[in-house]
């Protein structure tokens, strides 16, 4: 975990990436007046030691419409849900003020700056967490409330965006959206592939290593298909994409394999048992789905830990292979075992998979 936010902290501490996520992805109006040239990366001078510090906050500050003043943009990367995220973003948000203020950067004659607080969210569950800090606060007059705090932020919820909205805005920011929502390593290794050549030129040197670091824990090592002795010669996305090149594909196919080898073999003993025609082809149909199944379990297993067993007694009643291999596919990109396996349940219960023996 700190490990992925450490890496998306490079990402979102270039230029580049970030005029695009704000010019493509933020539907406010003030962004179009934002002057993107003028997008430069808040020091550690100008921010406490405590927010500073933190592995998934990155502030920027730009100019607006040709003013001397800057407004600032306060990015806080989330994988995990967070009902306080008002409470916790406005902490941040008073601290820079009061840093900026201790700075000489801001005075009682200039005024505060404006913090543009921005959620880049890419976890499994849907963000529904309360916006407006107004939200939080218990029942009380509005002669009470009207003395609270008046807060709230932005979110880019990455995973729920749709792919023709995604196809629409070209930018950098939809480059690295698509790696975060591909569901298998072809996906993976294709979008690489295509980061590899746009990010090619030396102006884009910091974001390609910073990709290429964040592609080569989530995806090599995470997963198994590297070792950290083979990552360390890898330092683009052009060595990314070429071992990947080199050795995806057959870690897919012996996956792939093993599964349905299996769930195949068992299917024709199934079906000689029965010693029939029909029984032989559903033998090898349940079989299929056996084998993909398991395969599904072991490969969970195997990245995020013991699966409960309800989740696994759905899988081994599910006769559909196209709807497990599907989920396997999703496993793939899963990052929170309990989310992924709780939305999985759902959606195995909502098809009935084809139970077995219906």
């Amino acid at each position: 975990m700190k490990h992925h936010d450490g890496f998306y902290k490079r990402i979102l501490s270039c230029r580049q990436m970030v005029s695009s996520y704000l010019l493509d992805y933020v539907r406010a109006g003030f962004v179009a007046d934002m002057d993107m040239a003028t997008l430069e990366l808040v020091s550690g001078s100008f921010v406490s030691d405590d927010l500073h510090s933190r592995e998934n906050d990155v502030i920027w500050k730009v100019k607006w419409r040709g003013a001397d003043a800057y407004l600032y943009v306060m990015i806080e990367a989330q994988r995990k849900r967070d009902s306080l995220m008002a409470v916790r973003l406005l902490n941040y948000t008073t601290a820079l003020w009061l840093q900026l203020r201790d700075s000489g950067t801001a005075s009682r004659e200039t005024g505060l700056p404006p913090v543009f607080p921005l959620v880049i969210y890419s976890g499994e569950e849907p963000w529904n967490e309360p916006f407006d800090l107004s939200s939080l606060l218990s029942p009380w007059p509005e002669s009470v409330l009207e003395f609270q705090p008046k807060y709230k932020y932005y979110v880019i919820d990455e995973r729920r965006i749709a792919k023709e909205d995604i196809a629409a805005r070209p930018g950098l920011a939809s480059l690295f959206i698509r790696l975060e929502q591909a569901a298998f390593p072809e996906e993976v290794q294709r979008i690489v592939a295509e980061c590899a050549v746009r990010l090619a030129g030396p102006e884009y040197a910091g974001l390609n290593h910073a990709i290429a670091a964040w592609v080569s824990y989530t995806v090599l090592q995470r997963d198994g298909f590297a070792t950290e002795n083979q990552l360390k010669a890898i330092d683009s996305l052009q060595g990314v994409n070429s071992f990947m090149e080199s050795n995806i594909q057959k870690w897919i196919a012996g996956h792939e394999a093993v599964g349905e080898a299996r769930g195949m073999a068992r299917g024709r003993a199934e079906g000689r048992e029965e010693g029939r025609a029909e029984g032989r082809e559903e033998g090898r149909a349940e079989g299929e789905a056996g084998g993909i199944g398991e395969s599904l379990v072991s490969f969970l297993e195997s990245r995020l830990g013991s699966v409960p067993e309800k989740f696994r007694m759905l899988v081994a009643k599910s006769a559909s292979a196209d709807l497990l291999r599907a989920l396997r596919d999703q496993a793939y990109r899963a990052e929170d075992l309990s989310a992924f396996v709780l939305r999985m349940e759902k959606e195995l219960l909502k098809t009935g998979g084809g139970t077995k023996g219906a």
